[in-house]
């Protein structure tokens, strides 16, 4: 059984080790063909190259322009975001310089109040009071008031 087995197996071992040798003429008589052919090929090529060229001017167009409308949009949505002017307002407040826009018509009424309050006899509903005529907070009044009593006693800079 054995025999059988290895006489198969040298007889297609011969057969395959034929079919891989190839006639070196019939190799050589392609190669001219295929030369030949190569003149007719030649025309058709500078087409070709033509259209290649052509092809290659719009990709590079085509990403010339998709990058310039990415870096375009890049920008527009980098100006519009209010992401910079967080980070700024976020900055001062870490080097606690906070900038503050005063109203002309508070910053009028906080100097009349200071002016008006009566020092301690200020009363809660005359605070309510005042807070709802003028607009502004609870808070305010009573830190005008305070400060009036502050500036009364006063004297040179010096508390009497």
């Amino acid at each position: 059984m054995k025999k059988i087995i290895l006489i198969l197996f040298f007889i297609s071992s011969g057969i395959l080790l034929a079919q891989d040798r190839e006639d070196i003429r019939k190799i050589v008589a392609a190669e001219f063909e295929n030369a030949k052919g190569t003149k007719q090929e030649m025309v058709s090529n500078s087409h070709d190259s033509n259209s290649l060229m052509i092809r290659l001017g719009i990709l590079l167009f085509a990403s010339v322009a998709s990058f310039g409308w990415v870096a375009y949009r890049r920008l527009k949505l980098k100006k519009n975001s209010g992401s910079q002017e967080l980070k700024e307002k976020i900055k001062v407040l870490r080097t606690e310089k906070i900038k503050y826009e005063m109203d002309p018509r508070l910053k009028v009424i906080r100097k009349k109040l200071l002016e008006t309050v009566p020092g301690s006899q200020i009363q809660f509903d005359t605070i309510s009071n005042n807070a709802k005529r003028l607009n502004i907070s609870k808070e305010e009044i009573a830190i005008a008031s305070r400060l009036n009593m502050y500036s009364q006693k006063t004297v040179g800079g010096y508390i009497a």
